[in-house]
């Protein structure tokens, strides 16, 4: 914490995580604000960080703000003076979790293709090429790499401040849904939108 002398405000710098949209800035903001004691807020979703000024006669307290932020979805702690612009431990898992995730949707891509080539290419290979494979496909893409949206879109919804991931999340789970819908239910008529 710093305290600036034309302002006598006292600022903080908070690292935040799982901004991924300006909803979420937004949300973020907005969640700072009204903490008593904030004077003033801003958020940036490039350095993923929120600048935040507090009144010196009642400043909130730095666990304050960031447990607020926990509780919308967002952790978010204290920008140590040792680490001014550098990237966290948390940026690291983060990265490895998202090549994680690239991967297993590739290899996932790669199993959908190749059910597909299958079909058109007429070989005999009828396990591969029915609609019980994409479901099955489909499935493993929600459960593993879609699983981080999904559940960050429904905790912002939640908290009701939907963000990029809950478009995306109420986008994909339809989707899902309807086509499960019509691969267990085929005389209801719908279409299967596995493939």
């Amino acid at each position: 914490m710093t305290e600036t002398p034309a302002t006598s405000a006292v600022h903080l710098l908070l690292d935040v995580e799982g901004m991924k949209c300006g909803g979420c800035v937004s949300a973020v903001e907005r969640r700072l604000l009204e903490q008593s004691g904030v004077r003033s807020a801003g958020v940036n979703l490039v350095t993923r960080t929120a600048w935040v000024a507090l009144d010196p006669d009642q400043p909130a307290a730095v666990d304050q703000l960031t447990e607020a932020l926990k509780a919308l979805g967002f952790p978010a702690s204290l920008r140590s003076a040792d680490r001014p612009g550098g990237a966290s431990p948390s940026d690291d898992r983060d990265w490895w979790h998202q090549w994680r995730s690239l991967t297993t949707a590739l290899a996932l891509m790669v199993f959908s293709g190749f059910s597909h080539l299958a079909m058109v290419a007429d070989w005999p290979l009828p396990l591969v090429r029915g609609i019980g494979f994409h479901a099955m496909v489909a499935t493993l893409a929600m459960a593993l790499p879609g699983r981080r949206i999904l559940v960050g879109g429904s905790r912002a919804l939640l908290h009701g401040v939907p963000t990029m991931d809950t478009l995306v999340g109420l986008g994909m789970g339809s989707a899902y849904l309807a086509s499960m819908v019509a691969l267990l239910w085929p005389q209801v008529g719908w279409d299967c939108f596995f493939n």
